[in-house]
């Protein structure tokens, strides 16, 4: 009995770091604790944002299985309607993969 090969492991079980933007009416509604909130319900470390120009920017760590549902989730929920577009962006997972929780500012 030997350890797996690392070639054949699950791509899913990797982790990545995504900056994923919310377009629409998304301020002022508490969809920031609503991601923060549903992060929590999957193992996503990250955080989330305000920005000046209306959109809410998050940066999530996890694997893509987990970001997928995560994301799905949130277009399914009471906020998904306020959302008029999704756009994401692979970023640098090592400053974020040391975050614990998820935080908003």
């Amino acid at each position: 009995m030997g350890y797996p090969n690392p070639l054949h492991l699950n791509n899913s079980l990797l982790m990545k770091a995504q900056q994923v933007i919310f377009h629409g009416e998304v301020q002022g509604e508490g969809f920031r604790y609503a991601i923060a909130h549903e992060a929590m319900s999957y193992d996503i470390k990250g955080e989330v944002h305000n920005m000046p120009d209306g959109t809410i920017k998050a940066q999530i760590v996890g694997s893509d299985e987990e970001i997928e549902s995560f994301l799905q989730d949130l277009r399914d929920g009471r906020f998904g309607e306020d959302i008029t577009e999704i756009t994401m962006e692979e970023v640098e997972l090592e400053p974020l993969q040391r975050m614990s929780g998820f935080q908003f500012h």
